[in-house]
């Protein structure tokens, strides 16, 4: 049969008070809850678009010439660049006599759309064309004259 001692009860007492005392421990309340977060998508900052090289020698209804740029992607995030559109900002009129020379004398053509999703420090390349069409006046004052372009993308 079985034999208790005095150790085997001591032993059953420290048992039964953990058993009554861990089941304490996983007594709870119910209850509901509510509350509320937030997460926000970040923006696009913009793309630098900087033209690399000079374009020299226009002249009436010569040649059109190229134009180069690069497109940085400065941001921490992946940025999509597509066409890249060139324009005319302004003309500083030369030194020459006749008629002001303005931006409308220039014809400028942009290149292909870029068509790229640049990761961050990316860059892509492109072109476009500038000439000084004939406008049958004289042009004598675009002698001389500074073409600022301007950049624009998406």
């Amino acid at each position: 049969m079985f034999k208790i001692t005095k150790k085997k009860v001591a032993g059953l007492a420290v048992a039964s008070a953990v058993l009554i005392g861990g089941s304490a421990a996983y007594a709870y309340w119910t209850s509901t809850g509510t509350g509320s977060g937030s997460a926000s998508a970040g923006s696009s900052s913009g793309l630098d678009i900087t033209q690399t090289g000079s374009v020299t020698g226009l002249t009436p209804n010569g040649s059109a010439q190229t134009i180069h740029y690069t497109v940085t992607n400065n941001t921490s995030g992946a940025e999509y660049v597509g066409q890249v559109t060139t324009t005319v900002a302004s003309v500083s009129s030369g030194n020459g006599s006749g008629e002001a020379c303005t931006a409308g004398m220039f014809a400028v053509v942009d290149g292909p759309a870029l068509d790229q999703n640049l990761q961050p420090n990316g860059t892509a390349s492109g072109t476009a064309t500038i000439q000084l069409v004939d406008d049958g006046n004289n042009q004598d004052n675009c002698q001389g004259s500074t073409v600022t372009l301007a950049f624009a993308s998406n």
